[in-house]
């Protein structure tokens, strides 16, 4: 039988996006990936542009997050009988769901719709709790405009006079989730601040959704934002800035307070390895930042493609060995289970060398 291209007879379907979709729905690794990345790498960075002016980054930042709850949630059965979901976005919120995405715009449009009528959503409650009391019928209580204060120098503080005491109360609270009876939450928090494992690998890794973590993800940030409240406080007197907005600034630069302990590790691993096997460091360099196929390698270091293939397998043994030690170290710390820290070693090396670490290309990038 003739396959049918149905979009030639459905003028404007977007077939690939309704195959995205459905292979969401299907559970599909790979399509739920693009989804989450679809809306992390591309859809969030525009949305928080598009209302940094009205609500801060950290808050814009958290809704951009909800919006693969929404994706994801079912409708209550209240719900049901609102007017269908149409692709521009739709009038009934409880109709924000994968299901209801029909092909007729392209599912980026789809899902930023979502994440815009969010925020308008969050603009207007916003509006509302900062409008005048009311005196009487005609009446409003006028509000004095502030002057603002002098932010970058609230910030600079934030980063040098009160960043020894702020990183002190973070690493305590981090501690403190180890305490816990269940461990999960701590093992979320180490390695997504000490470690830098994006979020969606995390899920990945204890085989949950990302909207799961994020939700974790919240709950630490909450809990250590409490922890530094004390600091928070002590700043925004000294600098006349509001608490509000340096609490915020500290959700976003979270991740810097803490040591980055698989990027130090690894840069310690390379070193040793730099100093007793230099032409294996030369390897890693071409095949994880240049992504050099073995042909290339091997034309690169003027090598034989079988001695480059010895090469690879003894780069290869050397990293496996690697990851081990690095995991080892790290659990004793943390209470992370091993198998995860190797994991998530091993995503830390390939990443150092795609990001350009300046102390890695520096130090172990130069060509023989």
């Amino acid at each position: 039988l003739r396959v049918l291209d149905l979009s030639s007879h459905i003028p404007g379907l977007q077939m690939a996006d309704l195959f995205h979709a459905s292979a969401c729905l299907d559970h599909d690794d790979a399509a739920c990936r693009r989804l989450i990345r679809l809306v992390d790498d591309e859809i969030g960075p525009s949305l928080i542009r598009r209302f940094r002016q009205s609500i801060t980054p950290g808050r814009c930042e958290q809704i951009v997050q909800d919006v693969l709850s929404q994706v994801w949630s079912s409708p209550r059965a209240a719900r049901n009988r609102d007017a269908d979901l149409s692709d521009s976005g739709g009038q009934a919120a409880g109709a924000r769901r994968l299901e209801r995405f029909f092909g007729t715009s392209t599912l980026k449009t789809w899902l930023y719709s979502i994440g815009f009528r969010m925020l308008q959503d969050e603009t207007r409650s916003q509006r509302t709790r900062e409008r005048p009391l009311e005196t009487d019928a005609t009446t409003f209580v006028p509000v004095a405009p502030e002057s603002p204060p002098d932010e970058a120098a609230a910030l600079r503080d934030l980063t040098s006079r009160f960043k020894p005491r702020l990183t002190t109360e973070l690493e305590q609270a981090l501690q403190a989730l180890r305490q816990r009876p269940q461990p999960r939450l701590a093992q979320v928090a180490y390695l997504w601040l000490p470690c830098r494992v994006p979020q969606v690998e995390i899920a990945d890794m204890f085989g949950v959704t990302k909207s799961s973590i994020s939700q974790r993800v919240k709950e630490i940030i909450e809990g250590f934002l409490a922890a530094t409240a004390g600091v928070i406080g002590e700043l925004s007197a000294a600098t006349g800035l509001d608490s509000n907005r340096l609490s915020d600034t500290l959700r976003q630069e979270l991740p810097s307070f803490f040591v980055p302990v698989l990027e130090q590790q690894w840069l310690s691993e390379l070193r040793r390895l730099q100093s007793a096997r230099p032409q294996l460091v030369q390897v890693g360099y071409l095949q994880w930042r240049e992504q050099a196929s073995p042909a290339e390698i091997a034309n690169q270091l003027g090598e034989t493609p079988a001695r480059v293939a010895v090469l690879v397998r003894q780069l290869d043994d050397w990293r496996c060995a690697a990851e081990s030690r690095i995991a080892k170290s790290l659990n004793a710390e943390s209470d992370v289970p091993v198998e995860l820290l190797e994991r998530a070693a091993r995503l830390a090396l390939v990443a150092g060398f795609a990001r350009e670490l300046p102390a890695t290309e520096a130090s172990f990038g130069q060509q023989p």
